[in-house]
């Protein structure tokens, strides 16, 4: 991931440009996940969240983009490791609600665990609502054929499961926060594919100690390498004054590198189980940032059509969205650049500059002007040399050709541009409502 940030960020690469890129870092998570270093899977997930959106290659509806993939992978780490507090507290930020049912379920699953583990009973329900309020959304069947109606009933149960176990989870964990630890058992075991642990560790409440030390032994078997379902393990042994050698040789083996501060090794620390000393993981900083981050811009100085110079770094103070376009017979861009006049003023509004560097030269571009249709309101610059082109890699080396660009950059300070959006192509980019929102997102981000 390290030496993947690298490159990106050294060749103006962003994270929706590559196919795989959101599954190599969900991996990388879901690794870090494994062994305990959960402040760099939660860093490395939030990331995930934030990255730059594309409307056709990154978008919210995608479940194996990066915004999806990094929320499901944040919601189940904090889940996992009883975080309730970092997933409270993101809330309302980082996992605000979004519309996409899926997420939806995932998302009051999450959190209502999360406010009756916190004690915070009125969220809670009020997640339990929503999620209950889901299931009297999906219509029931009206057919009159028995057969028909047997067949939309078992299709509606089966879109409901989700939510419904959701729900048996949720108040799994209401009756836990009340102390009835065998309703709470009468929940959760109705829940398919719940986390063994889970299971193992309601088991204990409810006192059946004999059924949570076997259920946190297949759960710790079937997850070789993993830390935490052997450390829920340990846990429920030292409860039952029980002890497993192999096991706990496996654990010493596998905590070295893990956070001593996470909930279920401090409460191994109470129940007398010794954590490994702490083992410093191998600094990789050299190879690159864990997380993915904006490249830095290039500055260039042009003319503008009138021979007026025009510097990016200055400009730069405040957010500037740069067309590279392929001069005035470029029907395609003469179409983009209408698209973005007609949103100049909100852009105005947002307090971003839009410029347009053409392939023509400035006389070439004030006689296109003297068309009404080609007269646009933002800044023409002239690039007849290309250098700008090359610059920002809107140069195609096989055909020896420029392409067109479409750059939001800005700068934290005068020495340091962050180039936070691009696009690349054989064609202009021409969804400038999708590019004005996304812009005041990214630019709202630290």
């Amino acid at each position: 991931a390290r030496a993947d940030h690298a490159h990106m960020i050294e060749d103006y690469t962003l994270p929706y440009q590559i196919h795989n890129y959101a599954h190599n870092n969900q991996w990388c998570v879901t690794d870090l996940g494994y062994v305990g270093r959960i402040a760099d899977a939660i860093s490395l997930s939030e990331n995930l969240t934030v990255v730059p959106r594309h409307p056709k290659l990154n978008t919210l509806d995608q479940s194996e983009g990066c915004f999806r993939i990094g929320r499901t992978r944040l919601m189940e780490t904090c889940v996992k490791w009883e975080l309730w507090d970092d997933l409270a507290s993101r809330a309302d930020t980082t996992l605000a609600a979004i519309d996409h049912k899926d997420d939806r379920i995932r998302r009051l699953r999450s959190l209502g665990a999360a406010w009756f583990n916190l004690g915070k009973r009125e969220a809670g329900e009020k997640a339990l609502a929503d999620l209950e309020e889901l299931v009297q959304k999906e219509p029931s069947s009206t057919e009159s054929d028995a057969k028909k109606k047997e067949e939309a009933d078992k299709a509606r149960d089966g879109k409901l499961k989700p939510v419904r176990t959701a729900i048996e989870e949720v108040k799994g964990w209401a009756k836990t926060a009340e102390g009835d630890f065998k309703g709470a058992l009468e929940h959760f075991a109705k829940c398919d594919g719940l986390r063994k642990e889970v299971l193992a560790q309601a088991q204990l409440r409810a006192g059946e100690k004999e059924k949570a030390e076997k259920t946190a032994k297949g759960a710790a078997d079937g997850a070789k390498g993993q830390l935490y379902p052997l450390a829920a393990y340990l846990e429920i042994l030292a409860s039952n004054g029980t002890k497993d050698e192999a096991a706990l040789k496996n654990f010493r083996e596998l905590a070295i590198f893990a956070e001593p501060g996470l909930p279920v090794l401090k409460r191994l620390v109470a129940a007398g189980v010794e954590l490994p000393p702490s083992k410093a993981w191998a600094d990789l900083s050299k190879l690159g940032p864990l997380a993915w981050r904006p490249s830095t811009a290039s500055f260039w100085s042009l003319n503008d059509m009138n021979g007026g110079a025009f510097n990016l770094e200055v400009a730069a103070d405040n957010p500037v969205l740069v067309l590279f376009y392929l001069g005035s017979k470029c029907q395609h861009c003469v179409e983009q650049l209408g698209k973005f006049t007609a949103l100049h003023e909100e852009y105005q509004k947002a307090g971003i500059t839009i410029v347009a560097v053409s392939t023509e030269t400035g006389e070439e571009i004030r006689k296109a002007c003297d068309d009404p249709k080609k007269n646009f309101p933002f800044v023409m610059l002239a690039d007849p040399s290309m250098k700008a082109f090359k610059q920002y890699h809107c140069w195609d080396d096989f055909e020896n050709a420029p392409l067109h660009g479409t750059f939001l950059v800005d700068a934290k300070d005068r020495a340091h541009g962050r180039i936070r959006w691009q696009d690349i192509s054989y064609e202009p980019f021409m969804d400038a409502k999708f590019l004005l929102e996304e812009s005041k997102r990214l630019l709202g981000l630290k």
